[in-house]
């Protein structure tokens, strides 16, 4: 039961009508009942006298009605909420959220996990996957600054198109502007380098950034990804265009870091610690095998020892001890090892062991102390 266009009369109406029939009737005399206020109504039930003032409908019409109404009602979008809460977390500035806590690589795209991951440090509380959807991320399986925020993608499109068309990159362009190198640029410094450069009188400038207060107000503030008032090399590589000389200049901007301005060159590649590793592990005992299952090489079989019996070149190789033969391989044929002499079994080396003592003549000659 519903309230609708098509519902009874309302009780109010019906308690009028039954105050103005008392009138008549006590003026006039009983009158007949009437659909309005039908007999005995203050007979009837509590459920009764409900259904005359709230009225009836029919089920599929009371069903279509509320259709419509849900229908037209404006439901909060996952999307508004989430680009409120990029502005409240970058002052007003969604590409400068974008920067800080999404883009955090640089490379201009976010895959579901890294934004699932992003809105967890923000401790958005919301549907992910209806936010997804909204922002378009489920078509093309990535997010880009591009749906949050046109407007300054296109600021930062043409700041890197600029930089790669005036010195080559972002890189070249930021060792241009550092005279001092000092590898860190100030507002003020990168607003006198661009005036320099001639940035200001280039060709299809947008408004936002015709002059050096509006580069300050608007590029400044997304080239400093972590706010601290200037900008190093790292901050402007994301506006690479090409992605195989971005990785080299990350890999490189990483070995300063680490080991400082002499070891920005690219090392050479070597392979002999990898080469020298494989070899012990197949031909020694290093890998974990038997020297009997070790593979013949020359690490395992000893090169030097086997030219100084003169088995160099091509034969088989023998053992040190396989030319000498005893009495006993006469008659079986095998090859007996020499029998090494004991140290106690042999007077001459005792002998040669031993230091010589002095001669009691010698020890006669000495003067006396």
């Amino acid at each position: 039961r519903a309230r609708g266009p098509d519902a009874a009369v309302p009780a109010l109406a019906c308690r009028g009508a039954l105050s103005i029939s008392n009138e008549m009737e006590v003026a006039f005399g009983p009158a007949p009942s009437s659909p309005m206020c039908p007999e005995g109504y203050e007979n009837f039930s509590v459920d009764k006298k409900r259904e005359l003032f709230e009225g009836t409908e029919d089920y599929e019409r009371m069903r279509d009605r509320l259709r419509r109404k849900v229908a037209a009602r404006s439901a909060p979008r996952e999307s508004e909420k989430f680009l409120k809460l990029m502005r409240d977390r970058g002052g007003g500035n969604i590409a400068l959220a974008w920067r800080r806590y999404f883009d955090s690589d640089g490379d201009g795209e976010l895959t579901f996990r890294e934004f699932c991951a992003a809105l967890i440090e923000l401790k958005y509380l919301g549907d992910v996957p209806a936010l997804w959807n909204e922002l378009g991320g489920a078509e093309a399986n990535h997010l880009t600054l591009e749906v949050l925020d046109p407007e300054n993608a296109a600021v930062l499109d043409f700041f890197g198109s600029w930089c790669d068309a005036t010195r080559g990159g972002p890189l070249e362009l930021f060792k241009a502007i550092d005279q001092d190198g000092s590898d860190s640029l100030t507002a003020d410094e990168l607003a006198e380098g661009l005036r320099d450069l001639g940035f200001f009188t280039a060709p299809g400038l947008p408004p936002s950034l015709d002059d050096e207060d509006k580069v300050l107000a608007v590029l400044f503030p997304l080239l400093d990804q972590n706010g601290h008032g200037c900008i190093t090399p790292g901050h402007m590589l994301f506006l690479e265009k090409d992605p195989d000389k971005k990785v080299q200049l990350a890999r490189q901007l990483a070995r300063i870091a680490k080991l400082g301005a002499e070891a920005a060159p690219e090392p050479l590649h070597n392979e002999a610690q990898r080469m020298l590793h494989k070899l012990c592990m197949e031909t020694t005992m290093l890998g974990g095998k038997h020297w009997k299952l070790v593979n013949r090489g020359p690490a395992a079989n000893g090169e030097p020892g086997a030219r100084r019996m003169g088995t160099a070149g091509s034969g088989p190789r023998l053992r040190p001890w396989a030319s000498r033969t005893s009495p006993a391989s006469s008659t079986t044929g095998r090859v007996a090892p020499p029998s090494l002499p004991h140290i106690a079994s042999e007077p001459s080396l005792h002998t040669a062991a031993a230091p010589a003592k002095p001669s009691l003549a010698r020890t006669a000659a000495l003067p006396s102390l």
